[in-house]
């Protein structure tokens, strides 16, 4: 486990280490409460350029909190899945995750994808990395499914 703030915005930032994730990853999973234009812009071209090379990207936004903007550009990248949770559910989780083969990272913290969340406020977060068959991606990986149920309701909708 490494801590994540953003103490530097240039090399040690949630922004950062979301960049490195993205460029990394093969499945990537972005998990926001709130997501608006200032933090979502940023990242993307990072987002494009994974999808171009074949990763597969899945957004979970929170509807109230997320800015009109990012659903209009979420929904201009090919093959990008958005889903945007309606109420009942209350999505206030920050989860960066991300798989290449069998090793996974995965960002928990305070951080949504805002500018104050990706390098303006002190935000904490703690990444997690390894294999996919330890014990810290075990207790992560039933979280993943939950978030997966949620399109459900995202396509009832």
């Amino acid at each position: 486990m490494r801590l994540i703030t953003n103490a530097n915005k240039d090399s040690q930032s949630h922004l950062c280490e979301l960049k490195k994730l993205l460029s990394s990853s093969e499945q990537i999973i972005i998990c926001s409460g709130w997501m608006k234009i200032c933090g979502l812009s940023p990242l993307l071209k990072h987002m494009s350029m994974a999808l171009r090379r074949g990763a597969h990207i899945t957004v979970y936004t929170n509807r109230e909190h997320t800015e009109p903007k990012c659903i209009e550009r979420l929904a201009g990248l090919p093959g990008l899945k958005h889903f945007n949770v309606p109420r009942p559910t209350y999505l206030h989780t920050k989860l960066y995750y991300g798989r290449a083969g069998k090793s996974y990272s995965a960002i928990l913290g305070s951080a949504n994808i805002t500018s104050g969340g990706l390098w303006k406020n002190e935000e904490l977060s703690s990444l997690f990395d390894g294999s996919i068959d330890d014990c810290e991606h075990e207790q992560i990986e039933p979280y993943l499914q939950k978030l997966s149920a949620l399109e459900l309701a995202c396509r009832a909708q």
